[in-house]
């Protein structure tokens, strides 16, 4: 084992074998973190240490310290830094600036007893109750044992003092008051405790002392201490309180049972004759209730169909008029292709644009059919469709109309390059939906999205072209949308981010309002997400909108699952 002593650092052991160190500090009985020299004591398995605040002696056995200072005869001042000396005779020497300190170990005793502990005052309020007849202590506090308190008498101090004088400024205290304190509380130079505000119940108060070597008196000293309740609170209290309260219910139930029966005898015909007038009026005014609802339900009905058709049918429409557009070009070129002489015309380019031609038309016939598609639709549903939902492929769905939203937007005239990161939850099993509808959902959402990141792409250009070096490296934008579905708490969750631009807080309450937009001219209706909203409310969901300038926004939609 080998031991060091170290600078502000404590006393230390190595264990060889293990390869473990233990540290010793002041609060394990030391009586400086700085060591000047160790020798070592193998007769009594001890080691002797000078430091910066007396001499001590370390029992390797027990693990304790035994602390001498100017009282026991040493120097008062600080030892040196290695000097010490064990002499042929068993003595011990250490030196310092006043000398040498010479003693044999064995005639040093340890001095073990611990400190008597006594309580020299009770204050209330931070006044000195002084014993007598008409006070609280009829004893002095160290001879009462117990003290009862009226609840307003909850504000209190005890003093306390240990009688041990070899070196009483190392004594040290701790205290606990039983039902208020979870633990005990360690002092050193204070010798009071303070307990303002204490609430009525029965306390003991303990407080215990320790000598310079760190050995407690256990015993110590105690007090019992009972607060009183208030008398609003006891249990006398409670039980008048009881007995007023039944005796009020009962009386008051009395009374106005008297007061009821002779009220309902005076009015029991004239409130038939009133609750005949009132059937009468509230049949009338029902009526006229039921044709209003009627009409506003047609209008509303006549009014979100008119607003579905249009603005589905726009985008397979667009498709239509961008394929036609390009075919007419086509066939002019081809024609100028044809106009030229045998020696001059480029058959193979001509039969390129043959069949762009045709591919063309191809794509015009599929998205005309579409569009035939969602009139039949939309007049299947106009003439009272039953709306019976279906199990669906939600994660199909998804892919499919998302993937036709993107190819509507590269076919039109203002194409941008988009990211698109799909998500969906595996495990999702079939979702009762109504697919025609839905599909209406994605599409919408998808293609607010697509525009609001257009409109990001031309902001972006437009300050690269404003930089004034021209280095469009330094502004760069991605367009990306994420479509991710996850199951949530019984509900499935369907969530369409972008990193557009973001929507303003002040438009956030509008933006699912009937007709409300913030494109430029005649480019929006303002219908898209009132219908969405209008649709997944059918379903049972909610769509949720969170949304960061700058940053972009993300349209969730929740559904519950059908059990």
């Amino acid at each position: 084992t080998v031991w060091v002593g170290t600078w502000q650092g404590g006393l230390s052991r190595y264990d060889v074998k293990e390869g473990k160190i233990k540290t010793y500090t002041i609060d394990d009985g030391l009586p400086s973190m700085s060591i000047q020299s160790i020798i070592a004591d193998e007769k009594n398995q001890s080691l002797w240490l000078s430091t910066f605040e007396g001499l001590s002696r370390f029992d390797i056995t027990t693990e304790k310290f035994y602390n001498y200072s100017t009282d026991e005869g040493i120097q008062g001042q600080q030892f040196a830094d290695g000097s010490y000396l064990k002499t042929g005779d068993g003595e011990f020497l250490f030196g310092g600036s006043n000398g040498f300190t010479v003693f044999e170990p064995e005639n040093l005793s340890n001095d073990s007893k611990p400190p008597v502990v006594f309580l020299t005052d009770f204050k209330l309020f931070n006044k000195s109750v002084i014993p007598g007849e008409n006070s609280i202590l009829s004893k002095p506090i160290h001879e009462a044992g117990s003290i009862t308190l009226a609840h307003d008498q909850n504000n209190i101090s005890l003093d306390f003092v240990a009688l041990h004088f070899s070196n009483p400024s190392r004594n040290r205290f701790a205290y606990k008051l039983e039902n208020f304190d979870t633990d005990w509380r360690e002092i050193t130079s204070l010798q009071s405790a303070f307990y303002p505000n204490l609430p009525p119940g029965e306390y003991l108060f303990k407080v215990k002392a320790a000598n310079n070597n760190g050995v407690w008196n256990e015993e110590g000293a105690t007090l019992k201490i009972l607060v009183r309740k208030p008398w609003w609170s006891t249990n006398w209290a409670y039980t008048f309180y009881g007995v007023l309260l039944i005796v009020g219910i009962f009386g008051a139930d009395r009374y106005f049972r008297y007061r009821v029966v002779q009220k309902e005898r005076e009015r029991s015909q004239a409130k038939e004759l009133e609750h005949a007038r009132e059937i009468e009026k509230a049949y009338s005014e029902l009526k006229s209730t039921q044709a209003q609802l009627v009409q506003q339900e047609k209008l509303a009905s006549l009014g979100q169909l008119t607003a579905g058709i249009a603005h589905e049918i726009k985008n397979p429409l667009n498709f239509v008029n961008n394929f036609s557009e390009v075919s007419i070009e086509l066939v002019d070129e081809a024609i100028e292709e044809r106009s030229k002489s045998q020696e001059a015309r480029d058959e193979t380019l001509v039969d390129e644009i043959l069949i762009d031609i045709k591919s063309n038309i191809q794509k015009v016939h599929e998205h005309g059919s579409r569009a035939n598609s969602i009139v039949s639709s939309m007049l299947q549903h106009s003439r009272g469709g039953s709306g019976k939902k279906d199990p669906t492929d939600l994660n199909a769905l998804i892919k499919e109309y998302v993937n036709l939203s993107f190819h509507g937007m590269r076919a039109n005239k203002n194409p941008i390059d988009v990211d698109i990161q799909l998500e969906l939850e595996p495990s999702l099993e079939p979702v009762s939906l109504i697919k025609e509808d839905f599909t209406r959902v994605v599409i919408n959402l998808c293609n607010n999205a697509f525009d609001a990141m257009r409109g990001k792409v031309y902001q972006t250009e437009d300050r690269r072209r404003k930089t004034e070096d021209g280095d469009s490296g330094n502004i760069q934008y991605a367009p990306k949308l994420k479509v991710t579905t996850s199951l949530e708490k019984g509900q499935v969750r369907i969530a369409i981010q972008d990193n557009g631009p973001g929507i303003t807080d002040d438009i956030k309450d509008k933006i699912l309002q009937p007709f409300f937009t913030t494109k430029k001219g005649t480019e929006g209706t303002g219908l898209g997400l009132s219908i969405t909203d209008d649709i997944v409310k059918a379903h049972g969901g909610e769509l949720i909108l969170d949304s960061e300038l700058g940053e972009g926004s993300t349209f969730s939609i929740f559904i519950p699952l059908e059990k």
